[in-house]
């Protein structure tokens, strides 16, 4: 069997598709080819290619480095010419005339099939279900099932339910459904077997991090460039390796973050700690003397001010990434992951510490000041933020795919998660989602309750289905003193809830733990559903007495539902109240609460004994059952 990672980028890729790396106005791509080669060949790679996108120098220099196993490959943006809908394809094997043909058809992707097919070019339509440019839709894609025959199966930069969705697609095609594509699109299919597709594999990476992680295979005995092709061509080869996650992008993101900083910095940067940090992460380089007391300062600045606790952990970080431990780049992924979620929150809760001090005496100077300090803190978080939304694009698309060519779910039921800031509190939120969590529980539903509690507030009475989120501070509510708002982490949440894989989100508090739901809903690309439990404005002005605050409470309460996907009122008057203050009410429909009809239903000999034991006199008597 012979292997080859057939989608790999090196520094002459120049436009980055990450948000993140596009502010910082940094390349796509820092990586020699050389460091590609060397890479793949250690993880047991026989044939190497380089696929930058739309230029071959790299993948040229290779092959006049190495001509005995490498080959030239381009990854061609190409556009569906009625839309201008983007799409990439990769090809393998060219020469330079048959890349500047490329280059010329590549604005017309039916004109780029036809060259592909007369040249006899080995190719594979890259992840297809990615919006290049964010027009694919479920008609490109059967388009793209009628003008091609071979396509990425594993793309090592795109998360497992993508390649699955799609790779499942693809391989539970028949006649029937060529035929019917045939009818509706009226594109000739690239081959008498329209339905038999061939699939490759690659790691797609950017950085010089997982080159050869993800790869292609193929049944034959000798790593011979033109049968390796050919195989392609036939549609025999298979992918095989890694699929992608977000953490693994962001460390990626950091990666290509960091080449750009030293080549534009062109050495000004190496004497700074943070330089050595990424030297110890990336380039496995040993620390001198120098920079080893650079390192030790930092402990004993911790250790002198209480408050340092980013100090410490930035010697933690460093400690724990010594190249005497030998780290494979998974295992310092995770602790570079761990140990950046801790900062952060450092960060954040010395903002949230320092904030309420100046509240309280009044200091708007001092706000200021903290806000300035947290934004280290947010910048470090960015990268988590825009990998998680880059890997969740076009989840509708895979639901559409699913639909149309009936490929099912591996999950058996709905996951649910259903966000609250209070539930061991006296109040009717708290009360119905401890009835709910125990409901789901015994019905054996895939819903769970998540919050954020101290360990003492999570006593027996509570469903296992809880979901507590780690939290960094705590807020006392004026009036309320026995609750307290709690600050979760947000990365470390984030990644409780990403593990979780939700298919839906809901909300019953528009408080930190509903603003995180509300954040991971957005980049997840789940449906959010907010719950109308409170009039919280309207109560807030009851204890503040205060119209300005009520007002601007009012507002943000406003803001939070509008970004819900859909609004649960409880009543008719109440979504008429609502729409009267400004609130979306096409957004909103009746939440019924239902009865338990085990704990309530008629008894007829009950109503005698209730009667007698209340005094309670004959005829019509009205009961009232609710706040007091």
């Amino acid at each position: 069997m012979i292997r080859a990672d057939l989608h790999a980028h090196s520094k002459y890729s120049e436009h980055p598709s990450e948000w993140f790396l596009q502010r910082l106005g940094a390349q796509e791509s820092y990586v020699e080819p050389e460091f590609i080669y060397r890479t793949a060949k250690a993880r047991n790679m026989d044939l190497v290619t380089i696929t930058d996108h739309n230029r071959i120098d790299g993948s040229i220099i290779l092959q006049g480095l190495h001509p005995e196993d490498t080959f030239t490959g381009v990854e061609s943006t190409v556009y569906f010419p009625e839309d201008g809908c983007k799409v990439h394809i990769l090809v393998y094997g060219l020469s330079e005339d048959q890349f500047s043909c490329i280059q010329k058809i590549r604005t017309d992707i039916y004109e780029m099939r036809a060259f592909l097919k007369q040249e006899d070019l080995a190719h594979a339509v890259a992840h297809a279900t990615y919006a290049v440019n964010g027009k694919i839709s479920i008609e490109h894609l059967e388009k793209l099932i009628l003008l091609f025959d071979v396509f990425e199966g594993i793309n090592g930069g795109r998360e497992e339910i993508h390649n699955t969705v799609w790779l499942k697609t693809l391989s539970s095609l028949t006649p029937e459904h060529i035929a019917r594509l045939y009818e509706r699109y009226r594109i000739e299919p690239f081959s008498d077997t329209p339905w038999i597709k061939g699939f490759t594999g690659g790691s797609d990476d950017h950085a010089g991090l997982f080159n050869g992680q993800s790869y292609t295979t193929a049944e034959i005995k000798t790593a011979h460039v033109k049968d390796f092709l050919d195989c392609i061509k036939n549609k025999a080869s298979m992918p095989a390796g890694r699929h992608n996650d977000y953490q693994s992008l962001v460390f990626m993101v950091y990666k290509v973050a960091y080449d750009f900083s030293k080549q534009k910095n062109a050495g000004k940067i190496s004497g700074t700690i943070l330089s050595q940090l990424f030297n110890l992460i990336f380039e496995k380089q040993k620390l001198g003397l120098k920079d080893r007391l650079k390192i030790k300062r930092l402990k004993s600045i911790a250790k002198k001010d209480p408050n340092s606790e980013i100090y410490l952990l930035l010697y933690e970080l460093v400690d724990e990434l010594r190249p005497d431990k030998k780290l494979t780049i998974n295992e310092k992924l995770n602790i570079v992951h761990d140990k950046i979620a801790k900062i952060a929150d450092a960060f954040l809760y010395s903002f949230f510490n320092s904030c309420t001090n100046d509240l309280r005496t009044g200091d708007l100077i001092g706000i200021i000041k903290n806000i300035s300090a947290a934004i280290p803190g947010i910048f470090l978080s960015i990268p988590f933020f825009s990998s998680l939304n880059h890997m969740h694009d076009n989840r509708d698309l895979l639901e559409e795919l699913g639909r149309r060519f009936a490929i099912g779910s591996s999950k058996k039921t709905k996951s649910v998660l259903w966000f609250t800031d209070t539930l061991v509190d006296l109040n009717v939120v708290s009360t119905t989602l401890q009835q709910l969590g125990w409901l789901a529980h015994n019905k054996n539903l895939d819903l769970k309750i998540v919050t954020s509690l101290r360990e003492e507030e999570m006593h027996a009475s509570l469903s296992p289905n809880i979901v507590n989120l780690p939290h960094i501070y705590c807020i006392k509510i004026p009036d309320y003193e026995s609750y307290e708002l709690k600050i979760p982490s947000i990365l470390k949440s984030l990644e409780i809830i990403y593990d979780l894989k939700p298919d839906e989100i809901y909300i019953s508090t528009p408080g930190p733990i509903g603003l995180l739901a509300l954040l991971a809903s957005k980049l997840l690309k789940v449906k959010c559903t907010g719950i109308y439990h409170t009039d919280f404005a309207a109560e807030v002005s009851k204890i503040i007495e205060d119209e300005s605050v009520s007002r601007l409470l009012g507002n943000v309460v406003k803001w939070f539902y509008d970004k819900m996907d859909e609004i649960g009122v409880f009543t008719e008057e109440y979504i008429k109240l609502l729409g009267d203050r400004g609130f979306n009410t096409r957004k909103m429909r009746i939440f019924n609460k239902g009865i338990d009809s085990a704990l309530f239903y008629p008894l007829s000999t009950k109503g005698v004994e209730v009667a007698k034991k209340k005094e309670i006199p004959d005829g019509i008597n009205l009961l009232y059952a609710g706040r007091v």
